[in-house]
This record gives structure tokens, sequence and C-alpha cells, in this order.
């Protein structure tokens, strides 16, 4: 439900193959997005009245989609799969290319628009 993080991932499993699978709870940006996990989380620390809401935002980054894409493809899931097989600056230039061209459809006339879902979370202290 995040572009930001999968077109890259994608980009990069295409070009050199499938990573090794990591833990879905492995630590990172999307280690809390599955809000059951979350939440038992929170009740286990002794909080009550345990919320997750999931809305969807923008992630607006100002600069040309070139930009945007090289960078979303430098960190994260597609960095991780660049480093596993070593790919070459050659591998990371043709993925960001990959990129550029899927993340095209969220340029806009004040840079990079691209929806993704966050979780808020609230909870309070039990009484006690």
């Amino acid at each position: 439900m995040n572009p930001w993080f999968l077109v890259p991932r994608n980009a990069a499993a295409k070009r050199l193959g499938q990573p090794t699978p990591t833990p879905p709870r492995a630590p990172g940006p999307l280690a809390f997005a599955e809000p059951d996990y979350v939440l038992g989380i929170l009740r286990d620390a002794g909080l009550s009245d345990c919320r997750v809401e999931v809305e969807e935002l923008r992630l607006v980054h100002p600069g040309s989609v070139e930009e945007v894409a090289f960078f979303a493809s430098s960190i994260g899931p597609s960095a991780r799969i660049v480093r596993e097989f070593e790919g070459t600056q050659e591998d990371v230039r043709e993925i960001a290319r990959e990129v550029t061209d899927a993340f095209r459809q969220y340029a806009t006339d004040d840079g990079v628009s691209i929806p993704a879902n966050f979780n808020f979370v609230d909870a309070a202290k039990a009484e006690g």
C-alpha cells in the first residue's frame, strides 16, 4: 500500500533477483504495518483505549521525478536488495530509471506526490 517502497523494491528485484525474505516485523519503516500487532504491543504494555486509524496521505517531494526516483531507489528495500546482490552503479541507475518511469504518474507542478497509507496509533495509560 506504499508505492514509495514497493515500486523501487520491485524494480530492484526485477533487475537483481528476489531477496532473502525478511521477517515482516523486522526493524524499519514498515515494522508496525499490522494494526493488530501494534495493538497487542500496546495492550501488553498496559495501555487501554488502543486504536489504529489508517489514512492515505501524500508523500510530497519538491524535486524532479528523476531526483525522487533516485532517492527512493537508494534507501529501504531497494538498497537492501542492491547490497544483498552486490549490485553495481549501473544496476542502481537502471533501477532508478525504472522507478522514474513508474513515478511519472505522481508528478505535479509542485514536485512528486506519492500516495501512502499511514497508521495513526492512539492509546491511553490504563488507570490503576
